[in-house]
């Protein structure tokens, strides 16, 4: 995932322009099938990054769903972003 967001990341024009830094915290769900839904932006930074961050989420590649039991579960997960 590091090197996904790492390679995918933009700082946008407008958050270079007026020098912004801070943290984002972005929630969404891996649901059973591996797919990302529920994109949520906790805390927000402004300036296009808390669109960029929800657009990288979105781009995601499948992943492995969480496996509770023996089945496929749905899994809540919490990320921050950093700029």
């Amino acid at each position: 995932m590091q090197k996904f967001l790492v390679k995918n990341l933009k700082y946008t024009k407008e958050a270079k322009k007026a020098n912004v830094h801070g943290m984002i915290i972005a929630q969404f769900v891996v649901d059973t099938t591996g797919s990302v839904t529920d994109v949520n932006i906790v805390k927000k930074l402004g300036y296009g990054l808390d669109e960029e961050a929800t657009r990288v989420i979105n781009s995601f590649p499948q992943f492995k769903p969480a496996i509770q039991d023996g089945k496929p579960v749905a899994f809540r997960y919490t990320l921050p972003f950093r700029f």
